[in-house]
């Protein structure tokens, strides 16, 4: 399992979140190669700012990775 820590005083946008999704890809590449290039995980993200940016959205799209969109909050989803 990784971590990271966003340094203090730095807010996580955009650039930052990529920095660190291109890290776990490359991570999940050199520990399951073989579950890599058969598109075997998934990344779920939400709305946040950071997420639905638009750097972000064009790194996606760079990958040729679907993005299923996450709905608004909803307290009707909600779990209890």
């Amino acid at each position: 399992m990784n971590k990271e820590f966003v340094p203090p005083g730095q807010t996580v946008k955009g650039k930052l979140y990529c920095e660190v999704v291109k890290r776990l890809r490359e991570n999940f590449r050199l520990k399951l190669p073989d579950k890599c290039h058969k598109n075997f995980w998934v990344l779920h993200h939400d709305n946040a700012p950071a997420h639905a940016s638009l750097v972000v959205q064009q790194f996606w799209a760079s990958t040729n990775k679907m993005v299923i969109q996450h709905p608004p909050y909803s307290p009707e989803l909600a779990l209890l």
